[in-house]
């Protein structure tokens, strides 16, 4: 395969010239980025594609509808991505981009085909940082995006946002809003700050490709997921200073600590969330997925959810508990605050 019969590969690279410059963060919006005839081609695919083929992501994120199977992708479509994901695509990137490693991730992984339809939305977020399957850090995006005749009335822009210095769980300011045009592609940086969204989407179908770059763990990426002990291991010195006891229990997610606090709830257990044990106790033995990955993927990752959702004991919108949900977790806690009240 010839990337050059593809991607117009040395525009590309031109454009990322002044892409650390750009605020809020790196990020460069490039039209014409594949050969028209490429273009037009993948976009037929998106026109093929059956429903019942699709992830269909309906929470308080995001309503959209994805695919990153392999099988669902015309000759086109499948020659493109192995393109985008070639040596040849990475090492030009690596090189203008002056990067020590930089990695593909073929199971698009959070990326492949999305297809937002009337009222579609992506509200800002901040992507996953460590890959969970590759244990790589996720470093780029590279959006494409397959729309003809779009217009401003439609909606769907992409958005991002400055960092928010005051709080540090929501964005900032709206500075740049992209509109989603036919052959237009949007290259990001995906760091710890990079707020990004989609508008709603008003009267079409809003098509688009992404793709993912991975890096090498760094050390800044590793702080975020050791936060959650330092933080355990700071006001657990706290309520002891003030003669307070206090018991932690994970929520969604069995979280692995460095120090395994003993007042950690099902700290010795194979399962120590509140999610597995509630999926367990009522019948659900399939407890594999001890992940949730709830900005990339919806609910549609993780079987513990949607076996709650059916026993009516996580409500399917929000992904809390309902009020039987809270019933056996109150159940579950009670007898670790009755030791505590001895």
């Amino acid at each position: 395969m010839n990337l050059n019969s593809f991607i117009n590969t040395k525009k590309f690279i031109k454009s990322l010239k002044n892409f650390n410059k750009k605020k809020p963060f790196p990020y460069v919006v490039l039209d014409n980025f594949l050969k028209k005839d490429i273009a037009l081609k993948v976009k037929k695919n998106f026109q093929k594609l059956e429903d019942k083929k699709l992830w269909s992501y309906n929470n308080f994120c995001e309503v959209k509808k994805a695919t990153d199977n392999w099988n669902f992708f015309s000759a086109e479509t499948y020659q493109l991505l192995l393109n985008l994901n070639s040596e040849n695509f990475l090492s030009n990137l690596r090189k203008t981009l002056k990067m020590k490693s930089l990695y593909p991730d073929y199971g698009l992984n959070g990326g492949g085909l999305h297809l937002m339809k009337d009222k579609g939305i992506l509200n800002p977020h901040l992507d996953y940082v460590i890959h969970p399957k590759l244990n790589l850090v996720r470093k780029f995006n590279l959006i494409i995006f397959f729309n003809t005749n779009w217009k401003k009335i439609n909606g769907g822009e992409l958005c991002l946002y400055e960092d928010n210095k005051k709080n540090k769980d929501i964005p900032g300011k709206q500075i740049v809003k992209i509109l989603p045009k036919f052959n237009r592609a949007v290259f990001f940086d995906t760091s710890l700050r990079s707020w990004h969204g989609v508008n709603k989407v008003n009267k079409n179908v809003r098509k688009s490709m992404a793709v993912y770059y991975l890096i090498d763990k760094t050390k800044k990426a590793e702080k975020r997921f050791k936060a959650f002990d330092e933080d355990i291991k700071h006001w657990n010195d706290y309520f002891k200073m003030k003669g307070v006891r206090v018991l932690w229990y994970d929520t969604l997610n069995h979280h692995e600590y460095e120090s395994n606090p003993e007042n950690m709830l099902y700290g010795d257990g194979k399962y120590r969330d509140m999610l597995s044990r509630l999926a367990k106790n009522n019948g659900f033995n399939n407890l594999t997925d001890r992940y949730h990955f709830s900005w990339s993927k919806g609910f549609n990752d993780c079987g513990r959810i949607n076996y709650l959702v059916n026993k009516k004991i996580v409500n399917p919108y929000s992904g809390h508990p309902t009020k039987e949900g809270h019933i056996q977790m109150a159940d579950m806690i009670r007898p670790f605050v009755t030791s505590c009240l001895r």
